[in-house]
């Protein structure tokens, strides 16, 4: 019964089931975090139009409700579910995206060609899950982009020839995947490759680079990292009020 909702944050507690689906009545919602429980289910969100951050984060998850609706979002996570298959393509009518984390999933099939509307990207987390093809040759159209993670999947081929001229990344994680050929020159040539080199050039065993020193390591920790996902969400709140 609480239709006037704007603001609910229900993460980090015990919560088990399915999300009630009186939930969907809640159309005034523009926030919803319902991050860090044990949900197995949610039901269809596509009536709440006004969402700006959608958290479901850390759950039991292996469906996604419909999202396609929800175009005014700006924060959107789905990191650490039992979710698999094809990433979907419809997100990409989400342009307002800025935020958008899929990482430790079972996600497989290629990156969707169909994201290259998603050009307000900011971060960008696709990492620990099974997607291979290449990676997308739109990613450096997303100007704004500060921080993308593509690590631990299972992508080939090359390094896109100007990802390292976007003027704003400040993190770049592409190892541990299949790709080969050279590192291009707009990566080697940027002033952040010394803190760059170890997130790229250690690949898959039997896949590399020929112009890369980096050393073969262990992938990193993959962690959620909670002060960029609320220093996120504040900001895209405080920016609305």
């Amino acid at each position: 019964n609480l239709t006037s909702l704007q603001y609910c944050d229900l993460h980090d507690n015990a919560l088990t089931g399915g999300v009630p689906a009186g939930i969907s009545q809640m159309t005034q919602l523009e926030f919803l975090d319902l991050s860090e429980n044990s949900f197995n289910s949610v039901p269809a969100l596509n009536a709440l139009t006004k969402l700006i951050v959608l958290d479901l984060s850390v759950n039991e998850l292996a469906a996604l409700p419909p999202l396609n609706s929800l175009t005014l979002l700006e924060y959107l996570a789905f990191c650490n579910n039992k979710l698999g298959g094809n990433l979907p393509d419809n997100l990409s009518v989400l342009v307002n995206l800025i935020y958008l984390d899929a990482s430790n999933n079972n996600f497989s099939g290629n990156i969707p060609s169909a994201w290259s509307s998603l050009t307000r990207m900011r971060i960008f987390y696709l990492y620990s899950n099974s997607l291979g093809g290449n990676i997308p040759a739109y990613l450096p159209n997303f100007t704004g982009m500060e921080k993308l993670a593509l690590d631990g999947n299972n992508l080939t081929g090359n390094i896109p020839a100007t990802l390292g001229a976007l003027p704003s990344l400040a993190e770049l994680y592409l190892s541990q995947n299949r790709l080969t050929g050279s590192i291009p020159a707009s990566l080697l040539n940027n002033a952040k490759w010394a803190v760059w080199q170890n997130g790229v050039c250690p690949q898959q065993t039997n896949y590399g680079f020929d112009n890369c020193s980096g050393t073969r390591g262990i992938p990193r920790t993959k962690t959620i990292d909670k002060r960029i996902k609320e220093e996120y969400k504040e900001r895209i709140m405080n920016n609305k009020r």
